[in-house]
């Protein structure tokens, strides 16, 4: 479905400015990723040696590359195409929203902030340590990417501010990034000698108020077209949080004592990289408006698979630590047989607990598709024995208003035309 938009819209000179000002920024952002290619590769393959951060090459991840049969070189190549492919895949999508939308300010704004995320991924750090330009350069442009990260979520979809404070928390946080350039660092009034807890308290302030906006503008201020588009950035965002939070929960539960480097690490990379391209492939679909509703059954099967594989995932491990013990009891060992049995029990239960979860789904969070169904089912078993043709045409006027809920309506009839009697003409 593709809609003409109803937000903001650019005209003459505005229009030609904000086009200009896109292809600036899309231009300097490629530049400093080229540029800083040489720089990001010696950076990630020369292992630190103190205050080491998360993607940073230690000595110790070094030998467990070594252990892995990968080098350093290897490692840094990798996590330099990490970055290409995102890149690879945002770029297309960004210059599709820039030809089909580029007169409305926030599909720029959206599409400026898919290319300019590369400055929130840990590739920009090679450019700090190469000189005081380099710094601010990275400073800038880091500044910018979180900027219109957040303003999204203030903006989408017409543009305007909502909640209306929203405005005021990004000034907040552009005052602090510029404070952090400005201020000396040996003053107390860098950032950097602020009580961390107080800095950790404001931006979690900000970015929280930020999750809070898309939510304030879906029940408060949204028309049903927007709210489809909300659905989409609401989905996208919870979806990636839910994948970051399960491919970082075995790095926090069983933490690496060696650093950075390790399998498990890259593996977590990788899956995070992937989790990162759904932020514009599901924007360009809010945006461009195309296949726009299917957001209600990708929701709805979302929540059905999500539950059903966790309970399948619960009912089976349970279930073969249950039997395993049994045998211990009886047997004396544990048997593979337990695993054997599990597995079948939790290929029984699929079908059943997937309709039953998804009749609590439908009738908790899909109430009006769940008694429309329900409504339309009921009128179809009463057609099977209805024969007055006016009491039908009653049924079949409360069914549509109950379920449609259409504002009027009408019913035309076409009645079978009588045979002429010629003889009597």
């Amino acid at each position: 479905m593709n809609q003409q938009p109803s937000g903001q819209r650019l005209h003459g000179s505005w229009l030609v400015v904000a086009r200009g000002l896109w292809l600036a920024i899309v231009g300097l952002t490629l530049f400093t990723f080229v540029v800083g290619l040489q720089p990001a590769y010696d950076h990630l393959s020369a292992p630190c040696r103190l205050d080491c951060q998360e993607g940073w090459l230690t000595p110790e991840g070094l030998r467990d590359l070594e252990a892995l049969g990968l080098s350093p070189g290897g490692y840094a190549i990798g996590s330099i195409m990490l970055v290409s492919i995102y890149l690879g895949t945002a770029i297309p999508i960004a210059f599709l929203i820039f030809w089909r939308r580029s007169d409305e300010p926030i599909a720029l704004l959206v599409s400026l902030s898919f290319i300019t995320f590369l400055f929130v991924m840990e590739y920009v750090e090679g450019l700090t340590d190469q000189s005081y330009l380099g710094a601010v350069w990275t400073w800038v442009m880091t500044t910018l990417a979180w900027t219109l990260f957040l303003l999204i979520f203030f903006l989408f979809p017409n543009g305007r501010f909502v909640p209306r404070w929203g405005r005021w928390a990004i000034v907040t946080w552009i005052l602090l990034h510029l404070a952090a350039l400005i201020v000396p660092r040996d003053s107390s009034y860098h950032p950097g000698n602020w009580s961390d807890g107080i800095l950790a308290l404001v931006f979690a302030a900000i970015m929280l108020s930020a999750l809070f906006a898309p939510v304030y503008r879906y029940r408060r201020t949204s028309d049903y077209v927007q709210r489809q588009q909300i659905k989409w950035i609401i989905f996208s965002f919870v979806l990636i949080l839910s994948i970051i939070i399960a491919a970082e929960l075995p790095i926090a539960l069983i933490p690496n004592p060696n650093g950075g480097g390790t399998i498990v690490e890259i593996v977590t990379s990788i899956i995070e990289m992937i989790a990162s391209l759904l932020i514009p492939i599901m924007l360009a679909v809010s945006i461009l408006r195309y296949r726009l509703w299917d957001i209600d059954m990708v929701i709805n099967r979302a929540l059905v698979y999500g539950v059903l594989t966790a309970l399948l995932f619960a009912i089976y491990f349970a279930s073969v630590l249950l039997l395993q013990q049994i045998f211990r009891t009886l047997a004396g060992h544990s048997s593979d047989l337990a695993i054997i049995l599990s597995t079948l029990a939790t290929a029984a239960l699929f079908n059943p607990l997937r309709e039953r979860i998804q009749h609590a789904i439908d009738r908790r969070f899909y109430r009006r598709k769940y008694d429309a169904e329900k409504t339309l089912a009921t009128f179809a078993a009463r057609l099977r024995n209805e024969v007055d043709l006016d009491r039908l045409t009653a049924d079949l006027m409360i069914v549509v208003s109950e379920t449609m809920q259409p504002a009027n309506i009408s019913l035309w009839m076409l009645r079978k035309p009588q045979p002429v009697d010629k003889e009597n003409e």
